[in-house]
């Protein structure tokens, strides 16, 4: 679980520096936050998160043995949309999927890691009466 939350920090951190011009000016004139992040892959993170959702929703969990190869499905259909309209490249999309996974199962899953994790942070708040 913590590789996959590696995987997702990596991959965030990896899309949100542009380095196009530090060889030739090694001062930025202009930075903006839409320089240095590139929307569309965290677009493509969300929705493959939502088509985890709308799967479930659908009941295709029941269907499939794995459900891990629908999720698989539909972010290979997302991104060959983003690279055939030019959104983004083939690498950044597949750390972002490994990334809004690794996301999902941290943060929004039901039997999530996290609330175990979270747990003995918890108890340094208790009361003690």
């Amino acid at each position: 679980m913590l590789t996959i939350l590696l995987v997702m920090v990596t991959a965030v951190t990896g899309q949100t520096v542009d380095t196009t011009g530090i060889a030739d000016a090694p001062l930025f004139h202009d930075v903006s936050v839409d320089s240095m992040i590139n929307t569309y892959n965290i677009i493509y993170g969300a929705l493959v998160i939502l088509v985890g959702y709308i799967s479930k929703a659908l009941g295709l969990k029941a269907k499939v043995n794995n459900f891990i190869f629908v999720i698989i499905a539909g972010g290979l259909v997302l991104a060959g949309a983003f690279i055939a309209f030019g959104f983004s490249k083939a690498l950044p999309l597949a750390f972002t999927f490994l990334g809004s996974i690794g996301f999902y199962n941290v943060f929004l899953k039901k039997d999530s890691v996290l609330p175990t994790v979270l747990k003995p942070v918890g108890n340094l708040f208790k009361k003690t009466a």
